[in-house]
């Protein structure tokens, strides 16, 4: 498996190359507590009922938040499984 945390990607790569290479990628908000797939509407909290409530919140609202670009801010945590 490869790992990154990464605050923001070199100006060579784009998101969707690492995407079509097969990598998972996700924004992280808040210290890590949400997780948000960059390419759907995947939301990951820790199982806490407020953060689970916060995630279906942001889960519903996904359409809105990506056009506004808030997605697009935000370290990214990047995987693949070879």
């Amino acid at each position: 498996m490869i790992v990154l945390a990464l605050p923001s990607l070199p100006r060579s790569i784009t998101v969707n190359e690492l995407i079509r290479r097969g990598y998972v990628m996700f924004r992280y908000f808040l210290r890590g507590f949400i997780l948000v797939r960059v390419d759907r509407a995947e939301v990951y909290t820790i199982s806490s009922r407020l953060w689970k409530i916060f995630g279906a919140l942001i889960k519903v609202l996904y359409p809105l938040f990506k056009s506004l670009g808030i997605f697009e801010r935000g370290y990214l945590l990047v995987y693949k499984v070879v």
